[in-house]
């Protein structure tokens, strides 16, 4: 009996010491972390720019508690365009930061940088280029101005790759304003595909994106780091950060619009809400956390990054990852796997007992379990890197895959990538039929397409089923996508066609180029009226029409007066918005067949079809004149006066083709301004006397051309024998260039020629009348000679604009008969006939 109570003594001591132990081996692996929630560790995470959607994960992990429930206490800190991120965290003055690629320069450079994760698996920065400055391609930069952020090597290797030389573009500090861009300041500048088209949608401004991943340069971007000393000293710390942060990530992409709202309320983002979305948008595809970890990062993709910069010299191609990436810390690991160790010694003290009972039936078990298991972890070790290797793929790729079922006309398949593309999910598309995914256009080019290929399938061309076809798509939000869709026909097992698998591209961009290429070429990017090329194109078809249906066809030459001193006193800024002001007006005041070009400065031409009566086209050109005198208010309060001269010629009371019709309405609109300005006139072939004889002294006449000559007379003599000999062979070569312009159409080198010739003339007489003024010490000297630059000048404007286009003769009238006889020979140089007044009394005493 005392054995039996000595037994049962011995055996409640045992029990106990064993619950103490299971116990003492709980609290050591679960005591810290409980600690942890009473005490909150302070953190600082530094970001690389403002606050907005881009660090999204950061402000979720903050708001929905991740942050507190790992036991830290983070401080989101604000970056700005100095801030250098790396410096903030090496420092000490924060823990963490988000950089990009270029932490691998920086780590080449000795600084103990560490990435974390990945955060964009596609790195958003991109070159946005404005096509009304001629860019259609990477190629185009050169001789342009661009602005580049730092760290954008990305960029530089893209125009490496393409044979872009660095020093054949004007690079310009970046403003990070894409009004610069918007406003023509500068051609090109680098951008985030998050943000930047925002703002250039919302203006309309027709732009083209270069990317570097056509080139096959795909950095990662936004990268979260820390340093070497912070792993070392708090690697417990470094990865609950981690997988908190990235908690927080994968909550924010799923619940965009509240951290939107979040954003704006508590971190007081400038950014309006529309714009926090459009970003998040964006963001999603170059994320892919739907195909992608998030965090996750492939040393293979790393090097490829490496391979760039070794390309540009910044690395040398076999710089080693070796303590850049992050690994957990291995003696965290070792003390979870001490304390499993203690749990699993604790219960196993306590249940001892009936493991023995149990352990001999389940020996048998456990081996075939074991081969079951390793056979399973071979298996899914193959299916791991098979997946690494779709993932590598997949994340490369910005196209939709997709597999359409022939007999049901559903999609089987569709690459989640078709978010991006059209605002719709993968299951959204699948579960609509294939006619809900196009347009109604398109569904009938893809249907006749497809039937034409398994028609030829069928007859037994089954040789090449690869077919291209352009097809619009509908977004979500209701505008339509421009796409390129390369498919393939497909038969089953009896070989009947069953499916088709394709690949549809994004080619809004394009398609945004061309018709801005288009622009450009027939349209005024100013005014955004028709140029002069789509006038003269114009022109020979409403008279070909007009021919055909009997009726009229009236040219309106429109000259804008008081243009010029508007433009040099409030500056070109305020002379573009009242040129595409007038713009506006003319518009308004004709029909929707008619055509309103631009074809110079400031001068205008409108064609007006299908007029039966003279007194219709009078009748428009009058209300033309009476709007365009109206007053122009600018936002600043300031009122701008100008009016208009107006000349009208008609097909075909006056010539059958486009040439002679312009310049008889730009020589009534001559007529118009010598006649006092602000009126309307109507082309008439009578001679130009009666109105010469008002113009300066008489010095002006008239030939069988009925175009102005200029008339030398002996009290044009200064007295001075070459001084007088110039004068004379100016007004020569003068009449020569007028004469010039009457046959300028068929023999444009007679008008080349004659233009250069006086130039030419002018230039060399300035230089020998300032040599002769300068001995004579002409007082005015100075003066003198900024008043023959400024001619100068002029006249090489107005030959450039020729070359460009067509100069009106009106404006060259006005340049050579007011501006160099009337302003300057019979005004300017007459200050200086006193010194030479002498020898003329000489020169014409009798002998």
């Amino acid at each position: 009996m005392l054995s039996d109570n000595a037994s049962r003594s011995r055996f409640r001591h045992l029990v106990s010491a064993m619950a103490q132990l299971a116990f003492l081996a709980i609290m050591a692996a679960f005591g810290p972390s409980s600690a942890l929630a009473d005490h909150l560790t302070p953190v600082t995470l530094q970001l690389k720019w403002q606050h907005q959607f881009q660090f999204a994960g950061y402000y979720a992990a903050q708001e929905k508690g991740f942050y507190r429930e790992a036991g830290l206490d983070v401080r989101l800190v604000e970056g700005t365009p100095t801030t250098n991120v790396v410096d903030e965290v090496l420092s000490g003055r924060a823990n963490h930061g988000v950089g990009n690629s270029s932490l691998l320069l920086d780590r080449h450079l000795g600084k103990p940088v560490v990435a974390l994760a990945v955060i964009f698996q596609h790195s958003p920065l991109m070159l946005y280029a404005h096509v009304y400055s001629g860019i259609s391609s990477v190629h185009d930069l050169k001789g342009k101005r661009v602005m580049l952020e730092p760290h954008s090597e990305e960029l530089l290797a893209y125009l490496r790759r393409e044979n872009v030389s660095v020093d054949t573009i004007r690079w310009d500090t970046h403003s990070f304003s894409p009004d610069d861009l918007i406003l023509g300041r500068v051609d090109a500048m680098s951008g985030y595909s998050t943000t930047e088209p925002f703002y250039l949608d919302k203006s309309y401004t027709p732009y083209i994106a270069l990317s570097p991943r056509s080139a096959g340069i795909d950095f990662y971007g936004d990268n979260l780091f820390t340093s070497e000393t912070e792993i070392r000293k708090n690697p417990a710390r470094v990865k609950a950060f981690r997988e908190a942060s990235l908690k927080g990530w994968e909550y924010a992409l799923e619940h965009p619009e509240e951290i939107a709202s979040l954003i704006r309320e508590k971190y007081h983002s400038p950014h309006s809400r529309e714009f926090l979305l459009f970003e998040a948008g964006r963001m999603r595809p170059l994320i892919s956390h739907d195909l992608i970890p998030m965090g996750y990062m492939h040393t293979d993709r790393w090097r490829q990054i490496i391979k760039t910069y070794a390309e540009l010299g910044l690395l040398a191609k076999d710089f080693s990852l070796e303590g850049f990436l992050y690994i957990d810390n291995a003696k965290e690991e070792m003390n979870g796997e001490r304390r499993r160790w203690l749990i699993g010694l604790g219960i196993a003290a306590a249940v001892s007992a009936l493991a023995l009972l149990i352990a001999m039936s389940m020996v048998r078990l456990n081996r075939r379990l074991k081969r079951e298991m390793t056979a399973r972890e071979e298996a899914m070790a193959a299916l791991r890197e098979s997946e690494s290797k779709f993932r590598f793929l997949a994340e490369n790729t910005g196209d939709v895959i997709w597999i359409l079922d022939i007999a049901s006309g559903r999609f089987t398949y569709v690459s989640p990538t078709v978010f991006e593309l059209r605002g719709y999910t993968a299951e959204e598309v699948m579960a609509e039929p294939m006619s809900a995914a196009v347009t109604p256009e398109s569904a009938e080019r893809a249907m006749a397409a497809l039937a034409d290929t398994i028609a030829r399938w069928n007859a037994g061309d089954r040789g090449n089923t690869l077919v291209v076809t352009e097809i619009d798509q509908p977004h979500k939000d209701g505008h339509i996508i421009h796409t390129e869709v390369v498919s393939t026909l497909h038969a089953d097992a009896t070989g009947k066609p069953a499916y088709v698998i394709g690949v549809t591209r994004n080619i809004t961009q394009r398609k945004r180029a061309e018709e801005a290429i288009r622009q450009l070429a027939f349209y005024d990017p100013l005014t955004r009226l028709p140029n002069r090329r789509l006038l003269l194109d114009r022109i020979p078809q409403q008279i070909a029409r007009a021919k055909r249906d009997h009726y009229r066809v009236a040219l309106l030459f429109i000259d804008l007066d008081q243009f010029k001193p508007i433009n040099d006193q409030f500056g070109h800024d305020t002379g573009d918005w009242l040129l595409k002001s007038v713009a506006e007006r003319l518009h308004g005041s004709l029909r929707q067949s008619d055509t309103c070009a631009r074809i110079g400065g400031d001068e205008f031409v409108a064609l007006l079809p299908d007029v039966h009566e003279i007194g219709h086209a009078l009748q428009v050109a009058e209300k033309i004149c009476g709007e365009l005198q109206l007053p122009f208010i600018t936002a600043e309060g300031t009122t701008l006066q100008i009016s208009s001269s107006i000349g009208v010629a008609l097909y075909p009371d006056h010539s059958d083709n486009e040439q002679d019709l312009l310049r008889q309405a730009d020589e009534a609109m001559y007529r118009a301004k010598k006649a006092g300005r602000n009126r309307v006139v109507l082309y008439s072939p009578a001679p130009l006397a009666a109105e010469n004889e008002t113009l300066d002294s008489g010095a002006f006449g008239d030939d069988r051309h009925h175009i102005i000559h200029l008339r030398w007379k002996h009290g044009f003599n200064c007295g001075q024998l070459l001084i007088d000999q110039q004068h004379r062979e100016l007004f020569r070569l003068s009449n020569a260039l007028l004469d010039a312009t009457l046959t300028r159409a068929e023999h444009p080198e007679a008008f080349d020629h004659a233009f250069d010739a006086l130039l030419g003339h002018v230039i060399k007489h300035f230089a020998d009348e300032e040599e002769i003024l300068r001995d004579a010490h002409y007082d005015g000297l100075e003066h003198h000679v900024r008043e023959h630059q400024k001619l100068v000048k002029e006249a090489i404007a107005l030959r450039r604009r020729y070359e460009q286009a067509h100069v009106p003769i009106g404006e060259l009238i006005e340049f050579l008969v007011n501006t160099v006889v009337a302003k300057h020979m019979l005004h300017e140089d007459r200050l200086f006939f006193p010194l030479f007044a002498r020898d003329e009394e000489k020169s014409t005493a009798p002998s």
